[in-house]
Parts: C-alpha cells; sequence; structure tokens
C-alpha cells in the first residue's frame, strides 16, 4: 500500500459578535454579548493506491506473493498465482457549512469585602454536509497477468513504486469494479450553561483569607442523523467516461489517472441501472453512527486561599454529578435488521484539591500543588453504534465507559530576576485510571444470553469495542528559561529569548497487553520549544521552533501492528509594525520549514503516511475605532 494523494480545500467564514457592558453604580457590571459565526468548506482528495494482494500468502497452497523480498525492497510475483498486483484511484468530494449563534450573558455585584458574579450561556451549532461523495475504481488488467509491482522504501519519506512488466496503469480495460459512497449528514447542538459564584474576604493582622462557594448547571444535547447510499458497477461501466490522464507527480510518484466525481454523480443520475446499489452497507452507514444524545452536569465546590506571610495555601473540593442518556443502533448483515437501543449512566465524582505559594527569597517562589481530576468520554465512542458484517465480524462503541480520573502532583521552583528573567524547574506526577482505547480482539462464539462475544486469540471472527485501559502513570521534569538581552548593544536589546524542555515517563496497562511496557495514547518522552522575542519602538517580531518526540496512537494486538507519530519539529513566524497609533499590519507564516508529519506502524521504516501541509501564510490589518 503506497498511495498517494492530493487535497484541495477552499474554506470562507464570517462572523458578527457585539459586547455590552454596563455599570448601573459602584456595585452592579452588567455584561451582553451576542456571536454569529458561518464557515463553508468545499473539499476535494484524489487518491492512487499500487496495490499487492497478499492474502492467501501464508496458505500451504496459497500464492507466491513476491518474487524477491528484502530490506526496503521487493517486487510482486507475475500471474494468475502471484501477487496479483492492481491500481485503485479514488476522488472524494465533500461540500460543508456550519452555523453557530451564542449568547453569554451576566454580572458582578460587589459589596465591600464580598462580590457575587453569575453568568448564563446558550449555544446552537448545525452542522449540514449537503455533498460527500467518494468513487474508487479498482483496475488490475487479470487477462495480461495483473500489474506487476516493485518497490524501494529505502527512503521511508519519498518510497518509489513502477511497474515491471509492461502492462500500463492508464489503460482502463483492466478496470474490474468500482464503488461509489454518497453520504450526506446533519448535526445539532443545543448547550444551556449557568453558574454562580460568592467570594468573601477577611483580613487580619497577620493573615488574609478568602471563601469562595459556587455552583454550576449545564445541559448539552446533541443530535445526529447520516444517510449513506453504497453502490457498485456493473461489468459493462464506462469506465473512461469519468476519468482523465494525470501527469500529476507527488514525490516522485506518478498519479497516473484521476477520477472526476462530478461526472460520476451525472452518470449516477442519467443512468443509475449502472450503479446496482448495496443494502446492508449502505444500511451500516446510515445507522451505527446516529445518535440523539443528552447529557447533563450538575457542579458545587468550596474553596479557601489563607495568606500568612510569605506562604499562601488554596483548597477547596468540587463535586460533579454527570448524567447522560442517547439513542444508538444495531444493525446486523445477515437479516438488515435495525433495533434501536438507549442506554445511559450517571456518576459522581469529588474532586479535592490544595496548592501551596511559598515565597522563600525575594523573587524565589515555590509551589506545591495536588489535586484530583476527570474527563468523561467523547460522545462518539458511547454513541457508536454496533454493527455486524456477513462474516460475523462485530465493531461497536461503549455506552457503558467509565470517565477517565487522575491523580495530579506537581512541584516548581520559579526564580525570578530584576533584569527580565525566569529561571524554572518543575516535577510533575499523574497517576491516571481509564483512559481509552479501541481494542481489536478475536472471537468464534457469542454469549447465547448477553450476545457478547467470547474471546478466543485463535478464532476466526474480529471484534472491535472502546474499552477503557487499566491505568497509566506519567511523570516528568519541565525546565523554563526565559531572559531578555539586555547585556546586547541598544539596537539588540529588544530581544528576549524563551526556551522550555519536558522529560517525561509513561507506563500503561492495556487489558490486551497486560505483559509489556507501552506509553500512553498521545504521550511524548520529550518536548523542546524555544521562542526568540523582538521589540523595537513600532516593531514587534518573534520565530518560534517545537519539538515532540514520537508518540503512540494506537494498540494493536502486537508490537508490530502499533500505530505512531513520528518525531515532528515545526518552526513559525509573526511580525507586527504599528503604522498609528489606531493602525496596525501583521504577518506570519506556519511551518516554515515545511517539515511533514508522519505516522508509522511499529517501526519507522514502515511508513503508514507522509503529509506535507507546506508552508502557510496570513496578512492582515487591525484599525481601533
Amino acid at each position: 500500500n503506497m498511495t498517494v494523494q492530493y487535497n484541495l480545500r477552499e474554506s470562507a467564514s464570517y462572523a458578527v459578535n457585539a459586547a455590552v457592558d454596563f455599570r448601573i453604580d459602584k456595585f452592579n457590571t452588567f455584561y451582553f454579548r451576542p456571536l454569529h459565526s458561518h464557515t463553508g468548506v468545499d473539499s476535494s482528495r484524489y487518491l492512487s493506491r499500487p496495490y499487492i494482494d497478499t492474502r492467501h500468502q501464508d496458505a500451504i497452497n496459497g500464492r507466491k506473493t513476491f518474487e524477491f523480498l528484502r530490506w526496503g525492497q521487493g517486487r510482486g510475483t507475475a500471474g494468475p498465482n502471484g501477487s496479483r498486483g492492481e491500481i485503485r484511484y479514488s476522488a472524494e468530494e465533500s461540500d460543508s457549512h456550519t452555523n453557530l449563534y451564542s449568547l453569554a450573558a451576566g454580572g458582578r455585584h460587589e459589596m465591600g469585602s464580598s462580590t457575587l458574579n453569575y453568568d448564563v450561556f446558550y449555544r446552537h451549532v448545525h452542522y449540514v454536509r449537503t455533498l460527500d461523495s467518494d468513487f474508487i475504481v479498482r483496475s488490475n488488467h487479470q487477462a495480461r497477468g495483473y500489474f506487476q509491482w516493485e518497490y524501494d522504501s529505502r527512503n521511508a519519506l519519498k518510497p518509489l513504486a513502477w511497474v515491471v512488466n509492461g502492462v500500463d496503469p492508464r489503460d482502463l480495460s483492466g478496470a474490474y469494479r468500482g464503488n461509489l459512497s454518497i453520504e450526506p449528514e446533519e448535526r445539532w447542538e443545543n448547550a444551556w450553561n449557568a453558574k454562580i459564584d460568592y467570594e468573601k474576604k477577611f483580613a487580619g493582622e497577620r493573615t488574609a483569607t478568602a471563601i469562595k462557594v459556587g455552583a454550576k448547571y449545564q445541559q448539552t444535547k446533541q443530535r445526529f442523523e447520516q444517510d449513506q447510499y453504497e453502490y457498485q458497477t456493473t461489468a459493462a461501466f464506462p469506465y473512461a467516461q469519468v476519468m482523465k490522464s494525470s501527469n500529476r507527480s507527488i514525490n516522485g510518484r506518478e498519479m497516473y489517472m484521476e477520477v472526476e466525481p462530478a461526472k460520476v454523480r451525472a452518470l449516477l443520475k442519467s443512468n443509475p441501472e449502472l450503479f446496482p446499489y448495496l443494502p446492508y452497507e449502505s444500511l451500516k452507514g446510515a445507522t451505527e453512527e446516529d445518535y440523539d444524545a443528552k447529557e447533563t452536569t450538575t457542579a458545587a465546590y468550596v474553596m479557601g486561599t489563607v495568606q500568612m506571610g510569605r506562604t499562601t495555601m488554596v483548597t477547596g473540593i468540587r463535586g460533579e454529578h454527570n448524567t447522560w442518556d442517547s439513542m444508538r443502533k444495531e444493525i446486523d448483515a445477515r437479516t438488515l435488521g435495525v433495533v434501536v437501543r438507549r442506554p445511559g449512566r450517571d456518576y459522581t465524582q469529588f474532586l479535592p484539591g490544595i496548592h501551596f505559594r511559598h515565597e522563600l527569597q525575594k523573587n524565589l517562589i515555590l509551589r506545591e500543588s495536588y489535586n484530583r481530576s476527570y474527563a468523561r468520554p467523547t460522545i462518539s465512542r458511547l454513541t457508536l453504534g454496533r454493527s455486524e458484517d456477513i462474516n460475523g465480524n462485530i465493531a461497536e462503541g461503549n455506552p457503558l465507559l467509565d470517565p477517565t480520573t487522575s491523580h495530579n502532583a506537581d512541584i516548581q521552583l520559579e526564580k525570578y530576576t530584576q533584569k527580565g528573567g525566569l529561571y524554572s524547574a518543575g516535577f510533575f506526577y499523574k497517576k491516571m485510571k481509564g483512559f481509552y482505547y479501541n481494542t481489536d480482539q478475536r472471537f468464534t462464539e457469542v454469549d447465547p444470553v448477553t450476545l457478547n462475544p467470547i474471546i478466543d486469540p485463535s478464532g476466526t471472527r474480529r471484534y472491535r469495542k472502546w474499552e477503557n485501559a487499566q491505568g497509566a502513570t506519567n511523570y516528568g521534569l519541565e525546565l523554563i528559561v526565559q531572559q531578555k538581552m539586555f547585556f546586547l548593544p541598544p539596537v539588540l536589546q529588544g530581544l528576549t529569548a524563551n526556551v522550555s524542555a519536558t522529560f517525561s515517563e509513561s507506563d500503561a496497562k492495556y487489558p490486551s497487553r497486560t505483559d509489556e511496557k507501552l506509553p500512553t495514547i498521545g504521550f511524548s518522552d520529550y518536548m523542546f520549544n524555544a521562542a526568540l522575542d523582538y521589540a523595537i519602538g513600532k516593531f514587534r517580531a518573534n520565530i518560534r521552533y517545537s519539538y515532540r518526540s514520537d508518540y503512540l496512537t494506537g494498540v494493536g494486538d502486537t508490537r508490530y501492528t502499533n500505530d505512531q507519530f513520528a518525531a515532528r519539529e515545526q518552526v513559525d513566524m509573526e511580525a507586527t509594525y504599528r503604522i498609528t497609533r489606531r493602525f496596525r499590519i501583521n504577518a506570519n507564516v506556519i511551518n516554515l520549514t515545511k517539515r511533514p508529519q508522519v505516522s508509522y506502524q511499529s517501526f519507522p521504516a514502515y511508513v503508514e503516511d507522509n503529509s506535507n501541509s507546506g508552508r502557510r501564510f496570513t496578512f492582515g490589518m487591525d484599525y481601533t475605532f
């Protein structure tokens, strides 16, 4: 699989907002902030994929897939008992728009040493994808012995693949199947939020104290509906009418052909008999992701602050009660039956915390902190339906996922200098329980009562489901240095250097890989950031460098099938110049050095995706009335 692709994206957006703040007397202030934004996105993606069929290569009488195979190089075998090479072309098009309406209002009432704050918020979001089509064409020239591909991936970021038996990838007489998928969808969200906070301050001769209490209520309703129409072409399909030759080359690899999606949809409309309908595939896509969910959170807290000499302590506890329920669907390919269920659950979390700040010397600060936190699973993982394909393989979400909880401890020492310097060292420790990952297991039979698969590593069927991992321990050291360059010549004294580095360890436990040490998904061992800021007169500029080491994105059955993102570095620049007191121009560039984003499977040599997004330039003007 050595797919090359290029993406096109056109977006247009506007926003209108207002902020009204007013004070009716010296004790009361109010605010009112409406907002509307609209975003429209038209996008398309074109892919070309050389393909070697490795199925049955391990069977006693199976095909011999490779003529030769060595590190970074290989060639498929010719003939019907060989690799059965082919090429696949596809084009995707999508048009969508989003409307957001929100309203925030609130006020503040001051009563001497007491302060009362109250806020309400409402948000309505409506997303519509009016067009989403994907057409895939498979060509293998079976009559001429299939494509015989050879590849060289010793340069992992620019692998090469070419045909060695003279079959022309642009010859569409070998096209044998096409699949068309059309998926319009619509999403709604309504959210209400109300909160109130009350704070009372006490001042003594040696101590200063504050007590703060508050409550919050939040309700979110979300609904998602997707239609899906799946078609497979007939043997007489006129592929040449909907495709064109391409001379585009990406990283030295040819596209050969491109699908023209508008012509595919026009042909579907004029000659529907060329596109037989696939009922299960259509029904599966139209049901398994649909949901109608409601979530509420009720919270209250009490917090106290005590300042005694050079020491400040902040402590408190927060309680949250969360409830949710959702409609989710189950589909079976063998019966085309759909079952609608409405699972739900609720739980309560108590979140204590205590934080200290010690001024050891003037401008030398020691901080210590402990708190317990939690995070709820995303709604897509809770509401994803259950689908069982024609072979009995099952995939589903998990409405009974527990929240992720974490005990967090930090200690940090900060030194501030009189000449614009900050030097800091901190240690952090996080013990997590119940973060999420997607299992991928085997089974043959299901329990006749619960209908849950009976896990069997040698099973013939596949079972994928979102689950809670057992837990993880993450800890590390963070170093920060910030210094104004006051010692340089006058023209350079506007420079400020900022450097930070994080060194960390992660040990996570996954139920399917209990005997191995694996990191938490998304966790990097090393992170480094550096920035150089410059300010002189009306001119401001900075250049930023960031680096993070590779990190896990998916856990497979074995260490050979883990998904990783490779290490990534990026350089960004920004500059502004104030022409007048009211008028300013600005510019920035993202990813100045054009570093790619690379993902791989277990080993860096096995690149899965090499994404080159290039540089992005933005220019703007600000005028203050």
